[in-house]
């Protein structure tokens, strides 16, 4: 009976982690984000075409990009640590879900 479940927490775990990752997208997470304006060319403001990704880390994070006209490009990862508390909310019953599983399996 507790393998079952132990087993579903770990599918709930897995499943709460992994939703973590899309809880907001990039764009979202690098909207709020201004990077500061290149000043040392005597430029006030400028266009530029920004590039939004998911960073590839366990952390739930974003980079954010932008490239001038000029070519001149300028990131930043930001972390977005809201649903890293929801990411490791999932790992908790993950590792809970098979300590009970391991438990369970060793007094049978």
């Amino acid at each position: 009976m507790f393998g079952a479940i132990a087993i579903l927490g770990v599918v709930v775990g897995l499943c709460v982690y992994a939703s973590a990752f899309l809880i907001r997208s990039p764009a979202a997470l690098c909207s709020g984000y201004e990077f500061p304006p290149r000043v040392e060319f005597g430029w006030v403001g400028s266009t530029f075409v920004p590039e939004y990704r998911r960073t590839w880390s366990p952390l739930v994070s974003a980079t954010c990009r932008v490239t001038e006209p000029d070519g001149f490009q300028l990131s930043v990862v930001l972390i977005d640590w809201q649903a890293n508390l929801v990411a490791l909310f999932g790992l908790v019953i993950v590792v809970v879900s098979i300590v009970v599983w391991v438990r369970t399996r060793s007094t049978d």
